[in-house]
């Protein structure tokens, strides 16, 4: 498997900036949502049959950006899920 975006430098970035030290359940929380928001319609089988069959395409991968303003984008959606999960969960 070829590395195409390495995400360590710029993560510790917004890390430090937010004064945590890590959003990694809001960031699984956010790539799981975003799997199951684009998944294939349902068939006969249900989606989990088409989906974990059929060989992957770009519209069928959770891609991690490449440019930083996206990448951003996302850390920020996963930070204000793990608050928001630490918020009523803990």
């Amino acid at each position: 498997m070829n590395q195409i975006v390495d995400i360590r430098h710029i993560y510790q970035s917004f890390l430090d900036e937010k004064g945590t030290k890590g959003i990694c359940f809001g960031f699984c929380l956010t790539w799981l949502g975003d799997i199951l928001k684009e998944r294939p319609e349902q068939k006969k089988g249900g989606w989990l049959s088409g989906w974990f069959t059929a060989p992957p395409t770009p519209e069928r991968k959770a891609m991690i950006p490449s440019d930083s303003v996206r990448l951003n984008y996302l850390f920020e959606r996963a930070f204000r899920k793990q608050v928001n999960y630490l918020l009523r969960y803990h």
